[in-house]
């Protein structure tokens, strides 16, 4: 497991605002959190919209898992290729 990895998922990817967000944009944009990546899941409906908020923040880090079960989320918690 990558220690340096955090997984953030607000209402099981349906909630691209609230803590989850604001944990994202701590994480993102505090100095003191530079060498940690995170990810941020959310569905199949709010993909373009989270999209659309991490170009706008500049959070270039942020990996969108459509599921918990995606294969992305799989690779980025196992760091797997």
């Amino acid at each position: 497991l990558d220690d340096k990895l955090v997984l953030l998922e607000g209402g099981q990817g349906t909630n691209i605002n609230g803590n989850m967000f604001s944990m994202l944009n701590e994480i993102n944009s505090n100095p003191r959190w530079a060498d940690y990546t995170t990810v941020f899941v959310v569905t199949d409906k709010t993909l373009k919209a989270a999209e659309k908020r991490m170009e706008f923040y500049g959070f270039d880090c942020v990996n969108n898992c459509r599921t918990r079960k995606h294969r992305n989320c799989l690779r980025a918690l196992f760091c797997l290729d």
